[in-house]
């Protein structure tokens, strides 16, 4: 699930009712190339603004969870074809 959980309190939330993931994928990118895909993919609620508050509770409150979750790190700014393919191998370890 694309950004969740959020913080500590989602995780406990989470493995409480849904159970431990298999694999959790961390898409390691730059904070300034995240900026930039974040602004041209246009949604109304992509400013300036928005995207540092998003960026900077990420790394206060999210990434603690990659360690503790021992998350699967994919360098996502390489070309979408590459990611894709370390997504999948990243998926098939698990099964």
């Amino acid at each position: 699930m694309d950004g969740f959980p959020l913080d500590q309190d989602q995780a406990i939330s989470f493995t409480r009712l849904i159970g431990t993931p298999d694999t959790v994928i961390y898409m390691n990118v730059s904070a300034d190339l995240m900026k930039d895909r974040l602004k041209k993919r246009g949604n109304f609620d992509d400013n300036e603004a928005s995207i540092d508050k998003r960026i900077n509770t990420f790394l206060e409150k999210t990434k603690p969870l990659i360690d503790k979750w021992n998350a699967v790190k994919i360098d996502a700014e390489k070309p979408a074809n590459e990611v894709f393919d370390q997504l999948m191998e990243a998926l098939e370890k698990d099964h």
